[in-house]
């Protein structure tokens, strides 16, 4: 069960790293500098970037919304896997 939430953490910790670059890259071609300070500074802004993104661009953004997924799957692999170790 630790490598199952070891695995969890990862895949949880991974896209929101993904996620976060993401949305500094996306404030950056969008406001430059100013963006870029911005995106930097609310980093938990990050975990809502595919909405934002979805709403700017005016299209679904798929593959955000993929890594933005399975990153909520990480943490529940995590989060079960957790829960399974305290209980045996």
């Amino acid at each position: 069960m630790k490598a199952l939430r070891v695995m969890g953490y990862i895949l949880f910790y991974g896209c929101g790293l993904f996620l976060y670059i993401s949305s500094i890259i996306f404030y950056y071609s969008l406001w430059g500098l100013f963006g870029l300070i911005v995106a930097i500074i609310i980093f938990p802004a990050a975990e809502i970037f595919p909405i934002v993104a979805w709403i700017v661009l005016k299209e679904f953004p798929l593959f955000l919304f993929i890594i933005w997924f399975s990153g909520w799957a990480g943490m529940i692999i995590a989060g079960v896997a957790r829960r399974k170790n305290e209980i045996e």
